[in-house]
């Protein structure tokens, strides 16, 4: 029996890679038109910054894409087993690099928060890392612990208290949008793997409860919550943000003013690069071409969905829909908050925002989708 399960492992080894060219195909459209929106959406605060419209360009390729696709095809080729076995490890990885951003002289502090960490010439964003750490330890337990969810203290408690940990350490950074993307994709996969209803919603109740209060008692927060439900009116102050990324996608049209005229991104639209991509995209590009992009993106996360579901392994499907989740989650909260359908908040679009960390962690977890893929038996 041993020596069966010995060669099934080895058999399981050597099964040939298998590429989903779908998916390959719609990744690399996104992709493109991500660098496509960064270049342009770069290059004034680039100039005004580095003396040069495509510094932030080239560091986007250099310390978030090319790094990003040998992470993606490592992971590609890594057995999605591999991070599920060792998630704890990830966890605890994860969780110390959080707790370094408040070490002086590893913590970065930028524009009033502390969320980066610096190393020699390693500059890196933990939260990034932390969102696949949760998704693979929940993914993990999910699928492990499944007989035991009705049991609130053997079952689900143990990783209510990771979340608990990621969610502490990540608001006092402070970054409520990272948090709660992080405690909404984990309920949603808390949903997926089987967690009794009477739990999730004594869960949302709670956790409602600690948000509202986490904005009522933080003054930027609470007026962010003020200027989306129009009680205030300050537009050189709170509202001067949400402001300028609706002149942004309003002069856009139907058709866009051109690629690389935007106007609100000099100097006008905070975070033109970063967060308010969206909005330079659409004053640029126009509603149809957006819409474009904004249905690719739909293609690609509804192929990573689908590609989830047809897993027979637990771990698989819940793994997959974790970081599918994640992805629709940071893409429609984004994409919101620039049209005013919720707060803002600092949550990156993926494969467009600047920043080197999300572009690696997001090959990281693409890497893992394309694994799931090419691990999938054969149906007749």
């Amino acid at each position: 029996m041993k020596k069966e399960a010995n060669t099934s492992h080895n058999l399981q080894k050597t099964t040939k890679f298998k590429l989903d060219y779908f998916l390959l195909v719609l990744f690399l459209l996104v992709l493109g038109a991500g660098l496509a929106m960064l270049f342009s959406a770069q290059a004034v605060v680039s100039l005004q910054k580095q003396g040069s419209t495509t510094h932030y360009f080239i560091r986007q390729i250099y310390s978030g894409l090319l790094p990003g696709i040998v992470l993606c095809i490592i992971a590609a080729r890594t057995p999605y087993t591999f991070w599920a076995r060792y998630s704890p490890l990830i966890v605890l990885g994860s969780l110390a690099l959080l707790a370094l951003v408040e070490v002086p002289g590893i913590g970065q502090n930028l524009n009033g928060a502390n969320r980066w960490i610096s190393i020699g010439p390693v500059f890196f964003q933990p939260s990034e890392l932390a969102k696949f750490a949760l998704i693979t330890y929940t993914a993990a337990w999910l699928s492990k612990k499944h007989r035991s969810l009705k049991d609130f203290f053997l079952g689900l408690l143990p990783l209510l208290l990771v979340t608990c940990a990621f969610a502490v350490l990540i608001i006092r950074q402070p970054d409520i949008g990272t948090m709660g993307i992080m405690v909404a994709t984990s309920f949603i996969m808390f949903f997926l793997g089987g967690v009794p209803m009477l739990y999730l919603t004594t869960l949302l109740a709670v956790g409602s409860g600690i948000f509202f209060l986490l904005i009522r008692f933080s003054a930027y927060r609470l007026a962010r919550l003020m200027t989306f439900l129009g009680t205030t009116s300050d537009p050189h102050g709170a509202n001067y943000h949400i402001n300028q990324a609706l002149i942004a996608v309003g002069s856009g049209g139907l058709w866009g003013v051109g690629y690389g005229l935007s106007r609100q991104k000099y100097g006008y639209l905070p975070e033109s690069m970063g967060d308010s991509i969206f909005a330079v995209m659409s004053e640029e590009l126009g509603f149809v071409v957006t819409s474009g992009i904004i249905v690719l993106f739909m293609l690609l996360l509804i192929r990573m969905c689908f590609i989830s579901l047809k897993h027979d392994d637990p771990t698989a499907k819940i793994f997959g829909l974790g970081i599918t989740t994640l992805f629709a989650l940071q893409f429609i909260i984004n994409i919101s908050a620039m049209i005013k359908l919720v707060p803002l908040t600092g949550v990156p679009l993926p494969f467009f925002s600047q920043g080197g960390s999300s572009m690696l962690v997001s090959f990281l977890m693409m890497g893992v989708i394309f694994n799931i893929y090419s691990s999938r038996k054969k149906t007749k």
